[in-house]
Protein backbone atom coordinates (compact mmCIF):
# COMPACT_ATOMS: atom_id res chain seq x y z
CA UNK A 1 0.00 0.00 0.00
CA UNK A 2 3.04 2.25 0.18
CA UNK A 3 3.40 2.24 -3.34
CA UNK A 4 0.32 3.90 -4.44
CA UNK A 5 0.68 7.36 -2.69
CA UNK A 6 4.28 6.76 -4.30
CA UNK A 7 3.10 6.30 -7.97
CA UNK A 8 0.81 9.10 -7.45
CA UNK A 9 3.31 11.37 -6.24
CA UNK A 10 5.10 10.29 -9.51
CA UNK A 11 1.92 10.92 -11.79
CA UNK A 12 2.20 14.38 -10.81
CA UNK A 13 5.66 14.87 -11.64
CA UNK A 14 5.70 13.47 -15.00
CA UNK A 15 1.79 14.79 -15.80
CA UNK A 16 2.97 18.76 -17.18
CA UNK A 17 0.63 21.14 -15.55
CA UNK A 18 -1.92 23.22 -18.04
CA UNK A 19 -1.24 26.78 -18.07
CA UNK A 20 -4.04 28.94 -17.07
CA UNK A 21 -5.57 30.86 -19.38
CA UNK A 22 -5.20 34.41 -18.99
CA UNK A 23 -8.48 36.91 -18.58
CA UNK A 24 -9.58 38.25 -21.87
CA UNK A 25 -11.92 40.28 -22.63
CA UNK A 26 -15.10 38.63 -22.46
CA UNK A 27 -16.78 36.92 -25.56
CA UNK A 28 -20.12 35.92 -26.22
CA UNK A 29 -20.82 32.37 -26.09
CA UNK A 30 -22.14 30.58 -29.02
CA UNK A 31 -25.31 29.32 -28.75
CA UNK A 32 -25.58 26.19 -30.67
CA UNK A 33 -29.23 25.73 -31.63
CA UNK A 34 -30.00 21.92 -31.54
CA UNK A 35 -32.34 20.77 -33.83
CA UNK A 36 -35.72 20.07 -31.81
CA UNK A 37 -36.82 16.55 -31.93
CA UNK A 38 -39.89 16.00 -34.21
CA UNK A 39 -43.61 15.77 -32.03
CA UNK A 40 -44.35 12.30 -30.89
CA UNK A 41 -47.30 10.76 -33.32
CA UNK A 42 -50.56 11.47 -32.38
CA UNK A 43 -51.58 8.30 -30.31
CA UNK A 44 -55.43 8.94 -31.16
CA UNK A 45 -57.29 7.26 -33.39
CA UNK A 46 -59.27 9.91 -36.09
CA UNK A 47 -63.13 9.15 -35.17
CA UNK A 48 -65.59 7.39 -37.65
CA UNK A 49 -68.48 9.28 -39.30
CA UNK A 50 -71.56 8.39 -37.05
CA UNK A 51 -73.37 5.93 -38.92
CA UNK A 52 -76.26 6.85 -41.07
CA UNK A 53 -79.74 7.43 -39.56
CA UNK A 54 -82.16 3.74 -39.10
CA UNK A 55 -85.37 3.91 -41.21
CA UNK A 56 -88.41 4.49 -38.65
CA UNK A 57 -90.75 1.36 -38.67
CA UNK A 58 -94.10 1.99 -40.14
CA UNK A 59 -96.96 2.10 -37.21
CA UNK A 60 -98.96 -1.49 -36.98
CA UNK A 61 -102.14 0.13 -37.78
CA UNK A 62 -101.10 1.61 -40.91
CA UNK A 63 -101.74 -0.23 -43.80
CA UNK A 64 -99.15 0.26 -46.54
CA UNK A 65 -99.17 -0.69 -50.32
CA UNK A 66 -96.58 -3.34 -50.62
CA UNK A 67 -95.33 -0.88 -53.86
CA UNK A 68 -94.58 1.75 -51.84
CA UNK A 69 -92.12 -0.52 -50.07
CA UNK A 70 -89.97 -0.90 -53.21
CA UNK A 71 -88.31 1.54 -54.71
CA UNK A 72 -85.56 0.74 -57.37
CA UNK A 73 -84.89 4.63 -58.45
CA UNK A 74 -81.08 3.47 -57.80
CA UNK A 75 -81.28 2.08 -61.34
CA UNK A 76 -82.20 5.15 -62.68
CA UNK A 77 -79.64 7.44 -62.19
CA UNK A 78 -76.50 5.66 -60.74
CA UNK A 79 -74.84 9.04 -60.06
CA UNK A 80 -77.88 10.46 -57.91
CA UNK A 81 -77.07 12.76 -54.62
CA UNK A 82 -77.86 10.81 -51.68
CA UNK A 83 -78.71 12.96 -48.92
CA UNK A 84 -76.38 12.44 -45.63
CA UNK A 85 -77.46 13.96 -42.42
CA UNK A 86 -73.59 13.55 -41.10
CA UNK A 87 -71.90 16.46 -43.69
CA UNK A 88 -74.59 19.16 -42.53
CA UNK A 89 -75.98 19.98 -45.66
CA UNK A 90 -79.68 18.22 -44.06
CA UNK A 91 -80.89 18.95 -40.76
CA UNK A 92 -81.86 15.85 -38.76
CA UNK A 93 -85.56 14.54 -39.58
CA UNK A 94 -87.03 15.06 -36.40
CA UNK A 95 -85.97 19.28 -35.90
CA UNK A 96 -87.16 19.64 -39.61
CA UNK A 97 -90.72 18.06 -38.17
CA UNK A 98 -90.45 20.34 -35.12
CA UNK A 99 -89.44 23.57 -37.26
CA UNK A 100 -92.78 22.93 -39.52
CA UNK A 101 -96.02 21.67 -37.39
CA UNK A 102 -98.33 22.84 -40.17
CA UNK A 103 -98.73 21.22 -43.07
CA UNK A 104 -96.64 22.91 -46.38
CA UNK A 105 -97.30 23.90 -49.42
CA UNK A 106 -95.37 22.35 -52.64
CA UNK A 107 -95.18 22.53 -56.26
CA UNK A 108 -94.68 18.91 -58.45
CA UNK A 109 -93.49 20.06 -61.97
CA UNK A 110 -94.38 17.36 -64.25
CA UNK A 111 -92.12 16.60 -66.94
CA UNK A 112 -93.56 13.48 -68.68
CA UNK A 113 -93.32 15.51 -72.16
CA UNK A 114 -95.86 16.94 -74.89
CA UNK A 115 -98.04 13.47 -74.83
CA UNK A 116 -99.03 14.03 -70.92
CA UNK A 117 -99.96 18.00 -71.48
CA UNK A 118 -102.15 16.69 -74.65
CA UNK A 119 -103.56 14.08 -72.47
CA UNK A 120 -104.62 16.63 -70.08
CA UNK A 121 -102.04 16.52 -67.23
CA UNK A 122 -100.97 19.44 -65.67
CA UNK A 123 -97.87 20.68 -66.34
CA UNK A 124 -97.55 21.67 -62.20
CA UNK A 125 -99.73 20.13 -59.41
CA UNK A 126 -100.07 22.11 -55.92
CA UNK A 127 -100.03 19.96 -53.13
CA UNK A 128 -100.95 20.73 -49.65
CA UNK A 129 -99.30 18.16 -46.82
CA UNK A 130 -96.93 17.48 -43.82
CA UNK A 131 -93.53 17.32 -43.98
CA UNK A 132 -94.42 13.84 -41.94
CA UNK A 133 -95.81 12.28 -45.19
CA UNK A 134 -94.18 9.85 -46.59
CA UNK A 135 -92.63 9.84 -50.28
CA UNK A 136 -95.13 6.53 -51.16
CA UNK A 137 -97.67 8.89 -49.95
CA UNK A 138 -97.23 11.57 -52.35
CA UNK A 139 -96.87 9.03 -55.00
CA UNK A 140 -100.31 7.87 -53.91
CA UNK A 141 -101.75 11.35 -54.51
CA UNK A 142 -100.26 12.03 -57.33
CA UNK A 143 -100.67 8.99 -59.43
CA UNK A 144 -104.36 10.00 -60.29
CA UNK A 145 -103.33 13.34 -61.54
CA UNK A 146 -101.04 11.52 -64.14
CA UNK A 147 -102.50 8.23 -64.72
CA UNK A 148 -103.86 9.98 -68.42
CA UNK A 149 -100.66 9.81 -69.68
CA UNK A 150 -100.05 6.37 -68.55
CA UNK A 151 -97.93 6.83 -65.68
CA UNK A 152 -98.89 4.98 -62.51
CA UNK A 153 -97.38 4.65 -59.04
CA UNK A 154 -94.94 2.36 -59.59
CA UNK A 155 -93.14 4.61 -62.89
CA UNK A 156 -93.36 7.85 -60.73
CA UNK A 157 -90.05 9.46 -59.76
CA UNK A 158 -89.96 12.57 -57.56
CA UNK A 159 -86.84 14.50 -57.43
CA UNK A 160 -85.87 17.74 -55.73
CA UNK A 161 -85.26 20.47 -57.59
CA UNK A 162 -82.84 22.60 -55.74
CA UNK A 163 -80.77 19.52 -54.03
CA UNK A 164 -81.38 17.08 -57.06
CA UNK A 165 -81.89 14.31 -54.59
CA UNK A 166 -84.25 11.43 -55.98
CA UNK A 167 -87.14 10.47 -53.51
CA UNK A 168 -87.01 7.19 -52.28
CA UNK A 169 -90.71 5.73 -51.03
CA UNK A 170 -89.97 5.13 -47.22
CA UNK A 171 -88.67 8.27 -46.13
CA UNK A 172 -90.58 11.65 -45.50
CA UNK A 173 -90.48 14.66 -46.90
CA UNK A 174 -89.14 16.07 -43.62
CA UNK A 175 -86.09 13.48 -44.25
CA UNK A 176 -85.11 15.56 -47.75
CA UNK A 177 -85.87 18.75 -46.02
CA UNK A 178 -88.49 19.36 -47.92
CA UNK A 179 -89.29 23.49 -47.08
CA UNK A 180 -92.90 25.53 -47.86
CA UNK A 181 -92.54 26.01 -51.71
CA UNK A 182 -89.98 23.87 -52.76
CA UNK A 183 -90.31 22.29 -56.21
CA UNK A 184 -90.53 18.27 -56.55
CA UNK A 185 -89.90 17.13 -60.38
CA UNK A 186 -92.55 13.98 -61.29
CA UNK A 187 -90.56 11.79 -63.79
CA UNK A 188 -91.27 8.70 -65.72
CA UNK A 189 -88.95 5.76 -64.14
CA UNK A 190 -86.86 4.35 -67.03
CA UNK A 191 -87.15 0.85 -68.01
CA UNK A 192 -84.29 -1.25 -67.05
CA UNK A 193 -82.34 -2.15 -70.26
CA UNK A 194 -83.59 0.55 -72.22
CA UNK A 195 -80.61 2.89 -71.71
Amino acid sequence: QPLQPQRQQQQQLITPRRKQPEPQQAQPERLQQQPQPPPPPSLAMPQAPPPPPMPQAPNPGDRMDPSAVIDDDDDDEPNAKRPRLDDGTLQPEGQWIVMHPSPIQILVQVNLGADAFAAGVPAIIPLELHVRTTVADVKKMLAPRVSNAGVNFNAIKLKTQSTGYILKNPQSLAYYNVAPGNVIELWRKQQRGSR
